[in-house]
């Protein structure tokens, strides 16, 4: 189980490493936290750092880095994103494409949730089931 309100109270940074529990049939894996997004009345939205260019690649979550854990902390769901990927902002997105980045960024704006990746594909997270629909190109 995370215990993020007593670690943030004691001080720790955001890019501790935490356990994490069902995230594979392994053991307890840890991976190290970008960035924690409040969800009122729900819990917390966590990206987990995943990818190369900062010298970190956990294969079994690359490109599905964002979870939502629950008020006690229990996961609740790994996002679900569409396949498909954008070349850059002049290409549509394609969906027959496979995906090759990963997620960069999580948002709440006007109450919507979205996940980024690092090309600037952003989709929009159903925040029941973790099914992500792209959404848009932005520059990340």
């Amino acid at each position: 189980m995370i215990d993020l309100e007593n670690a943030q109270g004691a001080g720790l940074s955001p890019d501790r490493l935490v356990n994490a529990t069902g995230l594979s049939d392994k053991s307890l894996r840890s991976y190290p936290i970008g960035m924690i997004l409040p969800v009122p009345g729900i819990g917390r939205l966590i990206l987990f750092d995943a990818h190369p260019s900062r010298d970190v690649l956990h294969q079994e979550i690359w490109g599905r880095e964002v979870f939502l854990f629950d008020d006690g902390n229990r996961l609740v769901w790994q996002i679900a994103p569409e396949p498909g990927t954008t070349d850059d902002m002049h290409r549509n997105f394609d969906t027959a494409r496979p995906a090759t980045e990963s997620f960069s960024g999580i948002s709440n704006i006007d109450g919507r949730f979205y996940a980024s990746r690092i090309g600037g594909d952003t989709f929009v997270i159903d925040m029941t089931t973790g099914a992500a629909s792209y959404g848009g190109w932005a520059r990340t």
